[in-house]
């Protein structure tokens, strides 16, 4: 099994359909998880023309349920949709 597998399967399920991995780090004090949200529209956006993906926002930082006794930070990067006129 991959690390990146057994990582996910510590997270909420569902997570790995919207988010992609882009980097893990252990450290002595905690578990960063570093996540990139997919720039997948639902289906009633994508028919949409007035819906444009502009970029991402900065990250934001979570702290999720600790493992193996240290936190664990999940660093969320979101994709900025725009509703264009």
């Amino acid at each position: 099994m991959k690390t990146a597998d057994a990582i996910w399967m510590c997270l909420s399920e569902g997570m790995d359909e919207l988010f992609e991995m882009v980097r893990f780090e252990r450290t002595e004090q905690s578990y960063d998880i570093w996540l990139d949200e997919k720039k997948k529209l639902s289906d009633e956006d994508y028919r949409n023309p007035n819906i444009v993906a502009r970029g991402y926002t900065d990250y934001v930082t979570i702290q999720d349920y600790p493992m193996r006794g240290r936190p664990v930070f999940l660093l969320l990067l979101s994709a900025k949709l725009f509703l264009s006129d």
